[in-house]
């Protein structure tokens, strides 16, 4: 262990012995340059008052390529020469990057650096494409978590510049932020509409103060109660929340049971025998819209149609014609209902009403219109949309429904034809 301690002792006093040298030939070629604008010290003293920064290593990748752009800037403003910049660049690199420089120069040895080849270099070991890989992986993780407000965007800030691609509009950047935030910050800030990220940021800042001051008072609360009474009365909190738990599921039970009595008394017992003629309920489509949305039209009953069979306690098989082979032949009794006037001849299937209509696998049907019988308009802040009273077939003038014209002309097309 002793020997370990004197090792880098020795190393530190070696590195720093090498930077007091490079500080001092930096210095005499300065001194050298007095007075003469055009001789390289006058230019490392022009240099020396951009107060260039000293590299060493870094946390973050992207601060090596901070330090190279910034030096670059310094250089050009010194009126460096291109066959300078390497020199006065290398002297202010120390620790790490001193070590990794004198490696450098030693497999460089007799050749003579560019300024191009040394930023590549430096960029190669100090910006490796793999850590960048890792970083970027790491903003898009990002949570807010532990930190605060101001540590998540400072974090959130280091971290977007290895993902440019997903931060370059004002909008990426907010709604990123945005969702790093804790839930219930997010759950406010999300519809508010913010003209910039520095707005939600300030926003989401004060709400913190605004939970942070609630829970504080919480606490407080919780801290000014007395134990001991918590401790005597605590059996009668809860056998009374026990009673209110209790009275809740009453009224509970008793509005269910009200509303049953409700609905029951338009519900009759319901039987068929087999043999009965039942009518079949059949629900409207207007078009064929996306998701095949039911429109606002009554349902319709077909048939009627023989029973065959029950199935179960409330399902029904019945005979159905050749053209609806497609549906399935067992019902729910809910859509049956029964045929008062039982057919003579069995021939009543050929001009039944289920004939007229194209009758789907799932109890469903297409509707056309047929006619428009009123216009009208509903006038908006930015806009006038104009709607249409449409007649349907198979329905009557009485159940007629508003639609939009636009649907309309994408849907049926020939109904403005004429």
């Amino acid at each position: 262990m002793l020997q370990l301690l004197q090792t880098l002792l020795a190393d530190r006093e070696d590195e720093r012995a090498e930077r007091q040298a490079n500080i001092a030939a930096l210095q005499q070629i300065a001194n050298q340059g007095h007075g003469n604008h055009d001789h390289p010290g006058s230019k490392l003293k022009n240099f020396q008052n951009t107060n260039p920064p000293v590299f060493s290593k870094t946390e973050e990748p992207l601060d090596a390529d901070d330090w190279l752009q910034t030096m670059e800037n310094n250089l050009e403003v010194a009126g460096v020469d291109e066959n300078e910049k390497v020199l006065f660049a290398t002297h202010y690199l120390a620790g790490p990057a001193r070590a990794w420089w004198t490696s450098a120069r030693a497999l460089n040895a007799g050749q003579m650096m560019t300024w191009a080849d040394f930023k590549l270099k430096f960029s190669k070991y100090h910006v490796p494409p793999g850590l960048i890989k890792k970083m970027r992986d790491e903003f898009r993780e990002l949570k807010q978590g532990r930190m605060s407000v101001v540590e998540y965007r400072d974090r959130f800030l280091t971290l977007s510049r290895y993902a440019p691609d997903e931060t370059d509009t004002t909008e990426k950047r907010k709604e990123r932020f945005l969702n790093g935030l804790h839930d219930e910050m997010q759950t406010v800030l999300v519809n508010i509409p913010f003209a910039d990220l520095e707005a939600l940021v300030d926003s989401a800042i004060q709400m913190e103060g605004k939970l942070h001051q609630a829970n504080e008072n919480r606490k407080r609360r919780m801290m000014n109660q007395k134990v001991g009474e918590s401790q005597v009365f605590g059996p009668d909190v809860l056998r009374e929340a026990e009673e209110k738990v209790h009275k809740i599921r009453e009224y509970l039970k008793t509005a269910q049971s009200r509303q049953k009595s409700y609905a029951d008394k338009r519900r009759r017992e319901m039987t068929f025998e087999i043999g009965d003629f039942v009518y079949l309920k059949v629900s409207p489509l207007k078009g064929m819209q996306r998701f095949q949305v039911k429109g606002k039209l009554a349902p319709r009953y077909v048939g009627p149609f023989k029973v065959l069979s029950r199935r179960g306690e409330v399902s029904y098989q019945l005979e159905l014609p050749e053209e609806m082979a497609a549906v399935h032949n067992v019902f729910h009794i809910s859509l049956l209902r029964k045929c008062l006037e039982v057919p003579e001849k069995t021939e009543v299937f050929k001009n039944i009403d289920h004939r007229s209509v194209d009758i789907n696998s799932d109890l469903t049907y297409r509707e056309v219109p047929i006619r428009i019988l009123e216009e009208a308009y509903r006038t908006t802040r930015t806009r006038s949309i104009k709607f249409l009273k449409i007649q349907w077939s198979n329905h009557t003038e009485e159940e007629a429904t508003w639609e939009r014209e636009e649907d309309m002309k994408k849907e049926y097309p020939d109904l403005f034809s004429t």
